[in-house]
């Protein structure tokens, strides 16, 4: 099994960095619990048995409410291709946060209709309430989900206005420096 750095749990807010911690080996349920496993009742419990069933149960629930299908089968992540295996990485942090995700770079490395199965699961989680922080390079995608822009450089806050007070070139603008505010 591979271990890899998930998400902190501090304060109700989930982060999902650029490399998604996804366990290949896992499957998609096994993905959604890493870490947060449910035993068994009674005895078997007590003997660190996990409840297959249940977790399978719950995070095919909290994935469709995202719009995320998953095959009744619960296949290892390894099987899924980028995009269905970013939004199970996406699934998780939704599925664990109570207040706030973080999402690096959360379409980073997928084709169109990947990327597209990402952007609506990050649409789904907001219109759960969630409140969503996105790092992105790619100018299409954050106008197709944000509603605010932050536009950072050296630490130092450049730009932070709606999304609909820019435009893709005025955006540009300001990321390279051609306007020193917004």
């Amino acid at each position: 099994m591979a271990v890899c750095a998930r998400a902190t749990r501090w304060g109700g807010i989930e982060t999902l960095y650029q490399d998604s911690g996804i366990a290949p080996d896992l499957s998609i349920s096994g993905n959604i619990f890493l870490g947060r496993e449910l035993l068994l009742p009674g005895v078997l419990g007590r003997l660190y048995l996990l409840d297959d069933r249940s977790m399978a149960k719950r995070a095919t629930e909290d994935l469709e409410a995202l719009g995320i299908a998953i095959p009744p089968s619960n296949p290892l992540v390894s099987q899924l291709s980028g995009g269905p295996r970013q939004a199970v990485a996406i699934g998780w942090a939704v599925a664990w946060a109570r207040k706030v995700i973080v999402l690096d770079e959360p379409t980073n490395h997928l084709g169109a209709r990947q990327a597209f199965e990402v952007l609506q699961a990050i649409r789904h989680a907001k219109q759960g309430g969630l409140g969503v922080i996105m790092v992105s390079h790619t100018l299409p995608h954050i106008f197709d989900v944000a509603d605010r822009i932050v536009v950072l450089c050296l630490g130092r806050v450049v730009a932070d206005a709606p999304t609909s007070d820019f435009t893709a070139d005025s955006l540009v603008k300001v990321i390279t420096g051609i306007v020193e505010r917004h």
